[in-house]
């Protein structure tokens, strides 16, 4: 390359890279002018918003529940007579517990005079 085209090149090269400069003062002119936040009339729609899905959201689960409690006191007769059912059954078991504990308690009691009496 000789020294000509090379002195073209950088000069080009000089001249792209000012118009970028230029470009990107413009841009951050640009972002500079830029206010942050919002006005207090955005952030009111902002919530009322929030609060109109809230409540819709809300709503909606209540609608969709209650067909489903409706349908859980439909079948409580049913769950009533089974813990009924339940009910009655630990009460035998817990008689039936309660036996055997007395048991083991008159065994152990009957076994520990028994080794006294030896010593």
């Amino acid at each position: 390359m000789d020294t000509e085209t090379k002195n073209y090149v950088d000069a080009n090269m000089r001249a792209v890279k000012a118009e970028n400069s230029a470009s990107f003062a413009k841009l951050e002119a640009k972002i500079d002018g830029i206010t942050p936040g919002a006005s207090w009339q955005q952030n009111a729609g902002v919530v009322f918003s929030g609060m109109v899905v809230t409540l819709s959201l809300v709503f909606g689960v209540l609608a969709y529940a209650s067909d489903r409690f409706d349908s859980g006191l439909g079948s409580m007769g049913a769950v009533e007579k089974a813990l009924d059912v339940q009910h009655e059954r630990n009460e035998q078991q817990d008689e039936r517990l309660d036996r055997i504990l007395t048991a083991l308690e008159a065994r152990n009691a009957q076994a520990g005079a028994g080794t006294e009496e030896a010593n």
